[in-house]
């Protein structure tokens, strides 16, 4: 009988390690599927994220294509700019170079008027000079030593001849050119 008792308990004492290991093993099998679920649902999160971070990528890769079409596309008007701000450069030093001289021309043409005599000048109010010789020439007016006296003379009276010929009043080719000459130093100032 003590033999029986002993496989008795022995018997029972594997049922209860086959229990209890079964519940081990029901219980790793537990924690192993909901660590697979774990995984499956953040599996679904990191194909969700690539999913994105890809169409980010496409975004970025054709913001960068647009961009370089757009390069291309401008790279012959940058190249035109460039040659059409050289061109205004050289047209600005032949105007500046041509408004000196003009000026300079004006300034001789006074200089050499200085003295010039006119047999009778019809001033535009009806007033007559006779033997009428430049004293003095300035943009606006001329001074003469007439018959009468001496005088100074508005460029409006004068005739339009004299005017032409020493280019008084603000009209004159040197003050227009002049008047040229300053908007186009602040045009290219502002560039």
């Amino acid at each position: 009988m003590e033999a029986t008792k002993f496989w008795t308990a022995i018997i029972l004492v594997s049922l209860i390690a086959a229990v209890v290991s079964g519940m081990q093993y029901f219980q790793g099998v537990d924690d192993a599927n909901r660590s697979l679920q774990e995984t499956k649902g953040k599996l679904t999160q990191m194909r969700e994220s690539v999913k994105h971070i890809k169409g980010e990528w496409e975004r970025i890769e054709a913001f960068i294509s647009r961009a370089q079409m757009a390069e291309a596309r401008s790279a012959p008007f940058s190249a035109k700019k460039e040659e059409m701000q050289k061109r205004f450069r050289g047209f600005e030093g032949e105007f500046k170079y041509l408004v000196k001289s003009m000026r300079s021309l004006v300034d001789n043409a006074r200089t050499i008027g200085v003295g010039s005599s006119y047999p009778e000048i019809k001033l535009h109010n009806g007033k007559v000079l006779k033997d009428a010789k430049i004293l003095k020439i300035d943009d606006g007016q001329i001074n003469f030593i007439h018959s009468d006296g001496v005088g100074m003379v508005a460029y409006d009276l004068l005739p339009d001849d004299i005017c032409e010929k020493f280019d008084l009043g603000p009209n004159g080719l040197a003050n227009s050119l002049a008047a040229a000459e300053k908007a186009i130093y602040s045009t290219s100032e502002r560039r």
